[in-house]
């Protein structure tokens, strides 16, 4: 943790930089490239330039987070775009969404940010850790294995695996029967070419509605029915059994919200 002396220094830094008061509510949203990867391994002493790729099935686009980070300032927050290194800068129509990674990035508010920020948005990347040591929450898209979750509790929402013949998702116990789906990008060609699969990332629709219901579950205004509930017991007895690679037992959820819109989910 942080000392008081360090959080004292961040948030000197916050106020300097963009002006936000010390009690303000704020949200850390952030989307993986692999422009970091490419940045670490530049000098090519562990991995050559060529190995990293400059499309990984890991990635998603920041653009995507942008409706659900201006729709979190319309309701209070101030959200702030995450990233060591990054491939652009993202323009906002609301000017508490801040493009930190851009304009004043540190390591000490690195920390700060997601140590206290109010939820965590993002996909699948090495940031989200800290949010899950601190134990904040953690709203996670564009999820790329079913069987590498961490069991701190947060909302799951599962990137779009298609079985392209019958125009429909690759279930959750599919999904699951077969590793999880790919246990790295390396092996994506060959298992897309197995099950006869495409590949589509969370649209912002999505994305946004995965914010909204994180909000509302924090603020205890969110309401599930019958069928709601129904899906979250199917989702229990699927994992009951299952070795969660990070291990568990599984605390977080998958959204409500994508269940809706894809209830062939749960097969």
């Amino acid at each position: 943790m942080l000392t008081p002396t360090q959080i004292a220094e961040a948030r000197r830094q916050m106020r300097q930089h963009c002006g936000i008061p010390d009690d303000a509510k704020f949200v850390c949203f952030f989307s993986r490239t692999s422009s970091y990867l490419r940045e670490l391994h530049k000098a090519g002493s562990i991995r050559r330039p060529d190995e990293i790729p400059t499309q990984n099935i890991r990635d998603s686009a920041i653009e995507t987070f942008l409706p659900a980070a201006e729709e979190l300032a319309r309701r209070g927050y101030w959200c702030f775009r995450m990233g060591a290194v990054v491939d652009e800068t993202i323009s906002a129509q609301h000017n508490c969404v801040i493009d930190y990674a851009s304009r004043f990035r540190s390591e000490l508010l690195d920390i700060y940010l997601i140590s206290h920020c109010a939820m965590l948005l993002s996909d699948t990347t090495g940031l989200c850790d800290l949010s899950f040591m601190f134990r904040r929450p953690a709203a996670i898209a564009n999820l790329f294995n079913m069987g590498i979750l961490h069991s701190w509790s947060g909302l799951l929402m599962p990137k779009k695996y298609i079985v392209e013949r019958e125009n429909r998702l690759f279930t959750l116990p599919e999904l699951l029967a077969n590793g999880g789906g790919p246990s790295s990008p390396s092996v994506w060609p060959e298992y897309a070419a197995r099950h006869g699969l495409r590949l589509e990332d969370n649209s912002p629709e999505e994305i946004l509605d995965l914010a909204i219901e994180m909000n509302e579950r924090l603020a205890g205004k969110w309401v599930e029915n019958d069928v709601d509930i129904a899906r979250r017991e199917r989702i229990a007895a699927l994992y009951e059994d299952y070795p969660l690679q990070l291990g568990g037992p599984l605390k977080s959820t998958f959204s409500t919200s994508y269940l809706r819109r894809h209830p062939g989910f749960l097969g």
